[in-house]
This record gives C-alpha cells, structure tokens and sequence, in this order.
C-alpha cells in the first residue's frame, strides 16, 4: 500500500523501509531453512527435501538487488539525516515512522512478569526505546568524531556497529508495528488469539537480541525471564503449528516427501519394513542380490544359491553380523557399490 500510494515526498520512507525489509527478510531466510535442516535431520540433506536446493537458491539474495549491509548502512545514514534535520529544526520527528520519538522515553518495569511480556503496549515500548535510544547515541557519536575533524565518510565509518544496530532496531520495530495494526482489525476470537501469541512470540525474540544487554534496557534477570517466556510461547504455538503453516496455501506439489509420509517416503516400495538397522528390507535384499550377481558375473543358479544362504542366514534380521559371511559379504557389497554407487547395508563387524 504504501508503494502503490507512493508520492514524491513518500519515496524516502518507500526507499528505507524497502531496504531494511529486504535485508531482514532475506537474513531470516538462510537462518530459518538452516533451523529447518538441522531439524530434520539427515532428512533435511536429502536432495528429494529440497532444503539443500533453497539454501544454495536463496544465499545470493543477500547480495543481489542490493547487497544487504550495503542497504542497511543507507537505512541508518537517512535515520541520521532525519534526526539531524529535526535538531536543526527544532521540531518533532514525522517521517519514517519516527513519530514515537516526540513522546516520553518509555520506561522498562524492573522487574518484568509473564502479564508484562505478552502486553502489546510494553512490546512496542520496549522496540520503540531501542531504537531512539541508538539514535541518539549514533547522531551524539558521529557529531564527536566530526567535532575531531573526521569526514562525515570517515565518522558513519567509525560508528558503524551502532549504525547496524539501529538498522536492525528500525527494521524490527516497523514490521512490529505493522503486525500489531493488522491484528487489531480482528474480532475477538481464535485467530486473535493465536495470532496475538504470534506477535508476543515475534516481540520477545528481536527483545532477546543481545543489543538490550549490551546498552542496558534490560537487566540480566530480565533477560532471563525473557528468555523463559519464549519458551513457553513455543509450546502453546505447537498444537497450532501445522494450521499456520498451511494458511500459507503451498501447494502439495511444491511439498518434499518430507511434508508428508516420511516414513514411507524413505521406503522401498513405499514399504516402511526394515531389517534392523534402519535400512529397509526390500532395499537389503536387493542390494545382496545384485552383490552376489556382480561377483559371479551372472545371473547363475550359484549367485542364487547364495543370496538365499544369506537371507537363511538370519543376517537381515540382526544387528549382530553372521560371522560366517563377513568377509565374503564385505567384499561382494564393496565392489557391488563401486560399480552401481549404492550406499552400504552397513559394517558386518560389531
């Protein structure tokens, strides 16, 4: 809306909030599919999940159509001309969503209780503090080092650590502010609900950034009851999980197996029996036939003969190996896999 509706005087605000969204946005990207692929495991590596694929497909994104602490530096330099321009005015801050700056600096509760941390006016106050306070400390530190007789190059340069902080500080507070005015527009009920869970959730997390110890906003025990609170946020959120996710609308065929029967997907036939060890079954017996195949070098009655002693063997159905075969067994599944790239049945020592 606020491109579409975009004016001459509007660009600037177009400008910046396009900016720091395609930085966060981007940025949360890599770090939630890493999440999603340590999650799930070895499942998470598999070429057929797509995790992988995303990873090595959305990484450049944090490069192109605008490097991302490239555009979170223009972010901070235009807060910093803002608030600049307004000192020399003398007058409140209207643009950019700044306007909080022109009310009393919000006060952190000492001691912060579970009523407190889910309030959505604290939320905003505790979003709205950081990121005045690191104006002002970014504006009061850049007006030392030019009072030194650095450039305006030179002086952005050695404030660059507050300068970030006060990108992500913007950029946090801005999509904080626009989920709070969409929930509003709901009746009371069970999407509110879950929806206001959300927010707390998305609320407590930029809180728990290490900026809020770092330049004391929060007290080390505060942090911790932050830290307790999250937690409990994520389980409620739980039984709600799947719902979210498929108010998305993503279509089935651009779901991995991994979205779906996982079990079977990882199956021979789609059948999830096992030998044991975690390989399936049909998989197991194929892999010794085909073995036993490669080195009589024919379908012969022999190599039958012998895929049937191992499957009487009992082998396929033990985690202890079948002594009797282990060093004929290594060597028929080893060149077996060097020719046909089939992965091992596993060691048959113990």
């Amino acid at each position: 809306m606020l491109y579409r509706k975009r004016t001459t005087e509007s660009n600037k605000t177009v400008h910046v909030v396009s900016s720091s969204f395609k930085a966060t946005f981007t940025w949360n990207n890599m770090q939630i599919l890493q999440v999603c692929r340590e999650a799930c495991g070895g499942q998470g590596l598999k070429t057929e999940n797509r995790v992988g694929h995303l990873k090595a497909e959305f990484d450049v994104q944090s490069t192109f159509e605008g490097d991302n602490t490239i555009l979170m530096q223009q972010v901070s330099k235009v807060l910093l001309a803002e608030y600049i321009a307004v000192c020399k005015r003398n007058e409140g801050f209207t643009a950019l969503g700044l306007g909080h700056m022109n009310k009393p600096r919000p006060v952190i509760p000492s001691q912060l209780t579970s009523t407190t941390l889910r309030c959505s006016e604290f939320q905003m106050d505790a979003l709205c503090l950081r990121e005045r306070d690191l104006l002002d400390r970014f504006g009061s530190d850049v007006s030392k080092c030019r009072a030194k007789g650095a450039s305006s190059e030179q002086a952005f340069n050695m404030c660059y650590q507050l300068g970030e902080d006060l990108s992500k500080a913007f950029s946090e507070r801005a999509i904080f502010q626009i989920f709070v005015e969409a929930e509003a527009t709901l009746p009371p009920g069970s999407l509110k609900d879950v929806l206001g869970t959300l927010r707390s959730l998305y609320a407590l997390t930029c809180t728990e950034d290490a900026s809020y110890l770092r330049y004391g906003y929060l007290s080390v025990e505060n942090g911790a009851n932050v830290r307790r609170e999250i937690a409990k946020l994520c389980s409620e959120l739980r039984p709600h999980a799947l719902a979210l996710v498929t108010s998305f609308g993503i279509p089935d065929a651009f779901l991995s197996p991994l979205a779906f029967n996982w079990i079977d997907a990882n199956s021979v036939f789609g059948r999830g029996v096992t030998n044991g060890t975690g390989m399936p079954l049909e998989f197991t017996k194929l892999t010794i036939f085909l073995a036993i195949k490669h080195t009589y070098g024919e379908l012969s009655e022999k190599s039958v003969s012998r895929t049937q002693e191992f499957l009487d063997s009992g082998f396929l159905f033990r985690r202890q190996p079948c002594r009797k075969f282990d060093v004929e067994f290594d060597y028929q599944v080893s060149s077996f896999r060097r020719v046909f790239d089939i992965p091992s049945i596993g060691t048959t020592s113990s």
